[in-house]
């Protein structure tokens, strides 16, 4: 059994589209498409020239989306090492101000109910606590503020703080203002793309109709023809005492096996009905047609069953 693969990507998309067209003007009148097209009234042209027309707004997308990473690379080499002291600063005064949580608030620190610092991992807030603590400190009279001793003792120079994070700020601005445009760009390359991948499946599957004997033609037409054997998986389940799991797209031909040391029972399908097929501890069985769903029972109110099953 084979599974038609469709491509994930733009481009991916794009190209398929592309070698579909091509097959399709190659084989000319003999073309087994031409009857499906003229039903689904699908322009393979119109599609490609669609294709065009997203590429423009794909080359875009990926231009601000790299223009928005550098400025927040930007950003980070310029505030990660002001935010380190920042939260040395924090920490100063949590000892400086005798662990009073009420003060260490009043210089924006945040305290969780364990009267912890809790940081931020969010940007704008990490820059607004590194200001906050800056001001505070200014706004004390001249050599009264419990930070001086740390601000003297390693030689922090404030005004360039202050100064650097105003620029790092700069840079996480502009890194979310490219990224909304980037958002734009790819809902205008989907809004003209959307229709044509659409199409580009509809062929997909009716090659794979088509040619239900022999999959691999439709790999001629560009599509990416994948054994299901060669994408299943074994996976390995824990059911509590009285749950149950419905395990969907169950490889047809493998093996189901109890691995714990209580019996249980399936269904076959998805709602727990019809006859329950019982399953010893250790036992292996075979899921074959009727078995592509499938729901585990564990029927014990004490024990916790395991069992493997392979999925496509």
């Amino acid at each position: 059994m084979s599974h038609n693969k469709f491509p994930s990507t733009f481009k991916e998309q794009q190209d398929l589209g592309i070698a579909v067209n091509k097959k399709h003007l190659a084989d000319g009148t003999k073309s087994v498409l031409t009857p499906y097209l003229a039903t689904k009234k699908i322009v393979l042209a119109d599609d490609i020239a669609n294709g065009v027309l997203a590429a423009g707004h794909e080359l875009s997308r990926i231009s601000f989306t790299g223009q928005s990473e550098q400025a927040r690379i930007d950003r980070d080499a310029v505030f990660d090492p002001i935010w380190v002291r920042t939260m040395l600063w924090a920490q100063f005064l949590k000892v400086g101000l005798g662990g009073n949580v009420k003060l260490l608030t009043e210089w924006g620190v945040t305290i969780d109910v364990n009267g912890r610092i809790k940081y931020s991992s969010n940007f704008e807030l990490c820059a607004i606590l590194c200001n906050n603590i800056i001001d505070k400190h200014l706004g004390y009279a001249i050599g009264t503020s419990p930070l001086l001793p740390f601000i003297t003792t390693n030689g922090d120079d404030l005004p360039a703080i202050k100064i650097a994070t105003a620029v790092a700020i700069a840079s996480n601005d502009s890194s979310v203002q490219l990224r909304v445009k980037s958002f734009i760009e790819t809902a205008a390359r989907n809004k003209i793309w959307g229709n044509s991948k659409k199409n580009l499946r509809l062929i997909g599957v009716y090659l794979m109709k088509l040619f239900a004997t022999d999959t691999s033609v439709v790999g001629e037409w560009g599509f990416n023809i994948v054994s299901l054997a060669s994408i299943a998986k074994s996976r390995n389940i824990k059911l509590k005492p009285t749950l149950n799991r419905t395990i969907s797209n169950v490889f047809l031909g493998s093996t189901f096996k109890n691995t714990s040391a209580f019996e249980l029972i399936y269904y076959q399908g998805k709602k727990m009905t019809g006859t329950p097929i019982t399953v010893k501890a250790g036992e292996e069985v075979g899921l074959n047609k009727g078995c592509s769903n499938i729901t585990v029972v564990n029927p014990s109110t004490i024990n916790h069953i395991s069992f493997s099953v392979v999925t496509a």
